[in-house]
């Protein structure tokens, strides 16, 4: 479906993909994840990008050759929920931007 839209659009590849998963207690979000690491190895997806995923999950995505390139968090001066463990390093580990 993802080919058949960029045809339509007239892009290739597309720039970044930002995946977000709902619940993460159900972990078929690892099968989305690599099925999209493949279209990016297959150069239909250009980056990988992560929607409000926490540090654990992105530790086991990391343990999994799951390469992203970002994770983009909800955050603002009114919703400060943000978890600070976003925080504790990992990112630079993992050479993300």
């Amino acid at each position: 479906m993802l080919s058949k839209a960029l045809t339509k659009w007239v892009i290739q590849p597309l720039d970044l993909l930002q995946f977000h998963w709902w619940e993460y207690n159900n972990p078929y979000y690892m099968d989305a994840l690599k099925h999209l690491s493949d279209l990016r190895d297959k150069g239909i997806i250009k980056h990988l990008g992560l929607t409000n995923f926490d540090t654990e999950c992105m530790q086991i995505m990391v343990d999994s050759d799951i390469r992203f390139v970002s994770n983009h968090v909800q955050y603002s001066i009114i919703d400060r929920r943000i978890n600070p463990s976003l925080f504790d390093g990992r990112v630079n580990k993992n050479e993300l931007h």
